[in-house]
C-alpha cells in the first residue's frame, strides 16, 4: 500500500484596482450588473442629460438574489455644464445635499452641504488651495494642488488642522503627457507607493510596476488585439501569476463584459450595457476611483492505495480533502462604474463628490473528492497517469457588511447581509505527467 501526499494549494491575490478619470466618448454606459457564481451582486443604472451630463445614479445591492442596500444621487448643472448641486438617498432615505458656486473664470470657489460645512477654493495660476471649514467655522484641514501646463496635476499635499502635512501624491509626465512614474507617500504612516508605467508605440500601457517603500511589490502585463487591450495579467514579487482579467468588446468598442480568473478559475463576471449617446462638452474635470480585493487560500490532503497490477501499470484507489476561504472587499472614492484598468479614463462611469464605500465578506468551503486511475511507468520512477474523479463541494458565504460615506461631515450607512451556502456533486478527468517514487 502507498499513501501520497497528493497537494497542498495556498494563493493570495488582489482581483482589481481601477482608477479613473473623464474621458469624451460616443457612448454612455447606462446599466451594468456584477454576477458571482452566476448570482446577480450589484447592478448599476445611470441617467444623463443632452450634454452628457450623469444626472441620476442608482445603484443596488443584492444578497441571494433579494435587494438589501440601495443608493442613489441627483445632480444638477448650469447652463455651462458646471455641476451646482448633489443630493444623495441611500435605502430611499435623503442623506446629504452639497451646492457649489464659481467665478467668472469658471473656477469652484467655494461648497456648502445641508451639514453647515464648507469648502474655500482659492486659485493662483496653477496652484489649488482648498481650505475645509467645519459647522463652526474652524479649518479641520487643507489641500494644496499643484498641476503643469497641460492641467494634470502633478503635486498634492494634504494638511491636518494644525497645518502638518500627512499625505502626498507626485506625478511624472513625459511629454506627451502619459503619466510614467506616479508616488503616493502617506507621511504619517511612513509608507510610500511609486508606480511606473510602460507603453507601446500606440500609447497603450503595456506594463505597471509597483514598488513599496523602493521594494518590488507587483508588475501587470497587458496584452492588445490594435488598440484595446483584451487580457491583463497580475504578477507578485516573486513573478507568480495572481490573476487574469479577459475583456469583451462590442462592434462600438464599448467594454461589455470583464471575466476576472484565479489560475484556471473563473470567479466572477461583469456585464455592462450601453446607450449611443453624443456628447457636446468633456468630462475632463471628474474624477474618482474604485479597488476590489479578494484573497483565497485553499489546503487539500489525500491518500492512493495501489492494487496490484503488472510492472509497468498500477491502478489505485484514492480520497481527496480539500478546506478552503477567502475574503472580498471593496473600496470606492468619489466614484463607481466601468473604467478602462489601464490608462484610467472614465468608460460612462459616475462621479460622486464627497464620496465613499467599502464592503468586506468572507467565505469558508471543503470538499471530498473519490479518486480512481492509473499510472504508466514508462522508466524507472517515471510514470504517465490517467485519473478519474467523483466528488462533493461546499461554500458558505458568512454574513458580511457593507457602509457607504457621504457628505462632510461624513454621514455613515451600514448594510449587513445574511450567510448563505451552496454545494453540490462533480466529477473529473485528470491527464498528468508526474514524478513519482515507492516507499
Amino acid at each position: 500500500m502507498q499513501f501520497i501526499r497528493k497537494q497542498i494549494i495556498f494563493g493570495l491575490f488582489i482581483l482589481n484596482s481601477l482608477n479613473t478619470s473623464g474621458q469624451k466618448t460616443g457612448c454612455l454606459e447606462t446599466k451594468a450588473a456584477s454576477f458571482i457564481n452566476n448570482i446577480k451582486e450589484n447592478e448599476l443604472e445611470k441617467t444623463y442629460d443632452k450634454n452628457g451630463n450623469l444626472l441620476v445614479y442608482n445603484e443596488t445591492t443584492f444578497s441571494n438574489n433579494i435587494k438589501s442596500y440601495s443608493k442613489r444621487t441627483e445632480n444638477e448643472y448650469d447652463d455651462k455644464n458646471r455641476l451646482i448641486k448633489t443630493i444623495s438617498y441611500i435605502n430611499d432615505k435623503l442623506i446629504s445635499q452639497s451646492k457649489k458656486q464659481y467665478d467668472s473664470p469658471d473656477f469652484l470657489v467655494k461648497e456648502s452641504t445641508n451639514q453647515n460645512s464648507q469648502i474655500i477654493t482659492i486659485n493662483k495660476n496653477n496652484i489649488t488651495e482648498k481650505i475645509y471649514l467645519d459647522e463652526n467655522g474652524k479649518q479641520s484641514g487643507k489641500e494644496i494642488t499643484q498641476t503643469n501646463l497641460a492641467g494634470n496635476v502633478i503635486k498634492k499635499t494634504v494638511f491636518d488642522d494644525k497645518n502638518n502635512a500627512i499625505s502626498e501624491i507626485s506625478k511624472i509626465f513625459d511629454k506627451e503627457e502619459k503619466l510614467i512614474e506616479s508616488v503616493n507617500d502617506d507621511i504619517t504612516a511612513k509608507i510610500k507607493i511609486k508606480t511606473q508605467y510602460e507603453y507601446n508605440s500606440e500609447g497603450s500601457v503595456i506594463k505597471e510596476t509597483e514598488l513599496l517603500n523602493d521594494g518590488l511589490n507587483y508588475f501587470t502585463l497587458n496584452e492588445y488585439k490594435g488598440s484595446r487591450i483584451f487580457k491583463k495579467i497580475k504578477y507578485n514579487k516573486r513573478s507568480q501569476i495572481e490573476y487574469q482579467i479577459e475583456y469583451l468588446y462590442d462592434e462600438l468598442s464599448n467594454l461589455v463584459e470583464e471575466k476576472y480568473f484565479y489560475k484556471s478559475e473563473l470567479i466572477s463576471t461583469k456585464k455592462n450595457s450601453f446607450d449611443v449617446f453624443e456628447k457636446e462638452d468633456d468630462n475632463s474635470l471628474r474624477s474618482g476611483s474604485y479597488m476590489e480585493k479578494m484573497s483565497a487560500w485553499s489546503v487539500g490532503v489525500g491518500g492512493e492505495y495501489h492494487f496490484a497490477g503488472t510492472e509497468k501499470l498500477s491502478p489505485y484507489g484514492g480520497l481527496d480533502i480539500k478546506f478552503g476561504g477567502g475574503n472580498k472587499t471593496t473600496e470606492g472614492s468619489n466614484g463607481t462604474g466601468t473604467y478602462n484598468p489601464l490608462t484610467g479614463e472614465l468608460m460612462g462611469g459616475a462621479f460622486m463628490a464627497d464620496h465613499s464605500e467599502a464592503s468586506e465578506a468572507k467565505s469558508s468551503s471543503m470538499g471530498v473528492n473519490l479518486v480512481g486511475g492509473v499510472d504508466y511507468y514508462f522508466a524507472e520512477s517515471f510514470y504517465l497517469g490517467l485519473e478519474l474523479g467523483w466528488g462533493f463541494s461546499s461554500t458558505t458565504w458568512k454574513s458580511g457588511e457593507s457602509s457607504a460615506t457621504d457628505g462632510i461631515p461624513a454621514v455613515i450607512v451600514k448594510n449587513v447581509t445574511n450567510e448563505s451556502k451552496e454545494s453540490g456533486m462533480s466529477n473529473n478527468a485528470v491527464a498528468a505527467f508526474r514524478l513519482g517514487w515507492r516507499f
